[in-house]
Order: C-alpha cells, then structure tokens, then sequence
C-alpha cells in the first residue's frame, strides 16, 4: 500500500512538472510573495507612522488612483493577453508590434482624460474629490500612468509566457521601492509625514520601478525585422478592448468600492481598519492570480486550436491548487491574523473580525477556479462585463445597507456576496455555453 501511494505520488509530481503550468505557477507565486512582504512592510512603516485616522484617507486616495486605473486602460492590456499569444505562435511580429503601440497611444489619451474628469469632479464640488483640487492631483496622475504602463508591459511579457520576468518588475521591484524609499525616508525624519507625503513616494516609486520594464519590453519586441504583411485587425482590437474595459472596470470597482463606501458611511478610521484587513485578505487569492498569469496565454491559444481538452485540464489543475492554496492561506491567517495586525500599529487589530469574513469570501470564490479567464480567452469579455455590473450593484446596495449598521464588517459581507454572485455567473457561462467546468469538483 505504502508502494502504491508512493507511486502516485511520483506520478502526480511528473504531471505537474510537465504542466507548464505548476512549475512556472509556483516561481510566480514565489515572486508574489516577495512583493507582497514588501508590500506589507512598507504598509507598516505608512500606518504606524500616520495612525489609523490618516491611513485611512492614504488608502482612499490609493483606492481612487487604482479605480480609475482601468479606465485610463482602455482595457487594450486584455487585448494583448487575447491576441498577443497568437501572433507570436504565427510568428506575426508587426501584428503584436502593432497591437502593442496602438495601446500605448490609447492609453495615454485615456490618462489624461481621466484626469480630466478628476479635476472636473472637484470644480464641480463633488465632496470625494475635494483632494483633486491640490497638488496631490499630479501624484495621483502620475501613479495612475504608471500603472497603466506597467499593467501593458506586464501583459506583453505575460503574453510572451516570460511570466517571471513580468513578476520581478511588476510584483518585486515596485514594492521593493515603495519599501526603501519609505524606510528611507522615515529613518531619516522619522515624524512630519503626512498622509499624502507617503501617498506621494507611493507614485514616485511607480513611476521609478517601470522605467526599466518599458526599456526590457523595447529591446526584447522592437529589435528584431518584422516580415509579415497585411491588414491589422484594429476594429477587432478595438472591440474586444471595450467589453475587456467595461469588465475590468467592474473587477476593480468590487475591490476598491468597499473602502471608499466604509470611508464615506463609517469615517477614515473604518476606511483604515478596511484597507488593512482587504490588503491581508488578498493572500488568499495568491495560488489562482500566479496560476492564472501562467495559464493565460496557454488558454488562449488552446482556444484558438480549438482544443477543448487542454482548456479543460488547464482549469482543471488551476481549481484544484489554487483552491488549495486559499484554505491553508485563510487557516493561517485565522491563527495568526490578530498579530500581523498588531504589528500595523495600534488599533488595527479592531479589523480581525473583518480580515476573517473576506477570507472566507475570497476562499469561496477560489473554489469556482479560473472562470473569468476561461470566458475571456473563450473571446467573451462582454459576459465578464455584464456579471461584474452586477456584482457592483449588489455591492453597491447591501454595503449601504449594512455599513451604516455593521461598520467594516458590512463592507467585507457586501464584497463577499457581489464577488461570488459575480463569479458564479461567469464560472455558469463557462459551464454552459463553452463546455469548460472550472468548479473545485470538475472531472
């Protein structure tokens, strides 16, 4: 029996390894935990330095920056994840060279007309807006495009499959930045900072961690002659880069909408205890983002040779140890959470209760696999879009209804229910209109 079991156990190693997935997964699960822990420890040194009040409006100002990030997007980024593996299995070089430069142009008039539209909100006397007045704009803006380019360059080397390459610029270096420029200058005046101060290192450091991203991306795309000819798909860019839009709009707006609705109903210290507790509970969902990162472009050209057995043993595996990864992450934090919180500052701890049900939510969720990709490689980003408007508006509905009562904890039942309402639809649509069962109990 012992022999047997040690068999299967070889075999399911083999498996793995020769997954493409598994092997590449877990060195960009391993990048991500990287960033994150410097993430953390710059997120300590922020909230311990400005308390819980003064936190909590440096994260509804990330909170803003990060919403309307996508936006500034134009969701091209998705564009280049559909087409992009394509193009480089036909060896299409002025294709993706194309598809490449026409998002940037895209993106840099999207930057400024969200800007813009921050600034006309503010004059108009919006009260949320009432910081887009100051200097602070100009951080916010710079953050913004930032993002936005380092987002596309993380899609195109994604695209590429050099997937941990993208993670070192985008999940290490950028927080590895954040984090010394924090400590630095902490250190070196360790009182007098205010919250927009950090928020303004906060871009800096964006800004100063994808310079050498756009440099690699140049010199790795743009250098070698491009043979192929003929008519670009622009329209077809163009089209699934809306839908792409308007569904990671809704993504984004389910994260960030809890924290700016706690804030607004509960006050900046809820807003603080929230921005804690939603960055801790992100951990859960650590194994399906570095699994999906890899398995993205394996998924769209799986699709595009109509090879319905791969797409499903890509969702098959990715479920399976991503919804693995959740529960030991969420017991973890279930034992240790009140210290992590402890060491934010004092007051954070308050956020537990809150920390433990957007864990269960995401843990949840985790068990429904890989859907979203599924469907928007499948070419069906509008059915994304249609779930996440939603999901915004049962957030948006019971948050209002239940943070006035149950403070955090309203906004963290609230994200949990819009977030697997949405899911499930997608995970629905998968199941029924494209043959692919992404749920944990799929064979």
């Amino acid at each position: 029996m012992i022999a047997g079991l040690g068999g299967m156990l070889r075999v399911g190693v083999g498996r793995l390894r020769r997954s493409q997935i598994a092997g590449p997964g877990l060195l960009t699960m391993i990048a991500i935990i990287v960033g994150i822990g410097a993430t953390f420890l710059s997120q300590m040194l922020i909230s311990r330095h400005l308390g819980v009040r003064s936190y909590g409006y440096y994260s509804i100002l990330v909170s803003w920056a990060m919403l309307v990030v996508l936006p500034a997007s134009i969701g091209l980024d998705g564009a280049i994840m559909r087409f992009m593996p394509i193009y480089l299995l036909e060896g299409e070089t002025r294709r993706y060279r194309r598809l490449i430069m026409l998002t940037v142009a895209a993106q840099i008039l999207g930057v400024a007309g969200v800007v813009g539209l921050l600034v006309l909100g503010a004059s108009m006397g919006i009260g949320t807006l009432a910081w887009a007045r100051t200097g602070t704009l100009i951080w916010v803006g710079l953050l913004i495009g930032a993002t936005v380019i380092g987002n596309t360059a993380a899609a195109v080397l994604q695209a590429a499959r050099r997937v941990i390459v993208a993670q070192i610029f985008m999940n290490v270096a950028r927080p590895l930045v954040v984090l010394i420029l924090v400590a630095s200058l902490i250190y070196l005046r360790p009182v007098g900072y205010d919250a927009a101060d950090l928020f303004h290192v906060t871009a800096g450091a964006a800004l100063l961690a994808v310079i050498p991203l756009v440099i690699h991306i140049a010199g790795a795309f743009f250098t070698r002659p491009a043979t192929d000819t003929g008519a670009m798909p622009i329209r077809q860019w163009l089209t699934f880069g809306l839908f792409n839009l308007t569904a990671g709009v809704g993504q984004q707006a389910l994260i960030q909408l809890p924290i700016l609705i706690v804030g607004t109903l509960g006050g900046t210290d809820q807003a603080g205890h929230y921005g804690v507790a939603s960055r801790l509970a992100s951990t859960v969902s650590l194994g399906l983002a570095a699994l999906a990162m890899v398995s993205l472009p394996l998924i769209a050209t799986a699709f595009a040779a109509k090879d319905q057995h791969e797409v499903r043993r890509i969702a098959r595996l990715n479920v399976r140890l991503s919804f693995g990864f959740a529960v030991l992450a969420t017991l973890a934090i279930i034992v240790a959470g009140r210290w992590v919180l402890a060491v934010f500052g004092p007051g954070f701890v308050d956020a537990y209760p809150t920390l433990i049900v957007l864990m269960i939510g995401l843990t949840a969720s985790s068990a429904l696999g890989v859907a979203t990709g599924v469907v928007a490689m499948g070419g069906h980003p509008s059915v994304i879009a249609i779930a996440n408007a939603l999901g915004v508006v049962v957030l948006g509905v019971v948050a209002y209804a239940l943070v006035p009562v149950m403070g955090t904890m309203g906004g963290a039942v609230a994200y949990g229910i819009a977030n697997m309402t949405t899911i499930s639809m997608i995970a629905l649509f998968a199941y029924r209109r494209l043959g692919i069962n992404t749920m944990i109990f799929a064979k």
